[in-house]
């Protein structure tokens, strides 16, 4: 089992590792073939990308721990 879960867990890292290496590549290709004026558009939209990947998590996360509060009741001792 545990040897199980490390397996899984530096197969994930590589993963990853290797998502960061193809966007690097990506961008360094674009930069050097695109014109500035594209290259910026490019900036832009994945700027944009990435903001909206980022907030979009807030709103789940705080409904997640929302919900399950709300259904709890508090007792007066809690709360002082």
């Amino acid at each position: 089992m545990k040897n199980s879960l490390v397996i899984s867990s530096i197969t994930l890292m590589g993963i990853r590792a290797l998502g960061v290496g193809v966007q690097l590549a990506t961008t360094i290709f674009l930069a050097r073939n695109l014109t500035l004026l594209e290259m910026g558009q490019f900036a832009l939209m994945y700027a944009a990308l990435g903001l909206v990947r980022a907030i979009g998590s807030f709103g789940v996360d705080q409904a997640s721990r929302m919900f399950p509060a709300k259904s709890r009741p508090i007792s007066p001792a809690r709360i002082l």
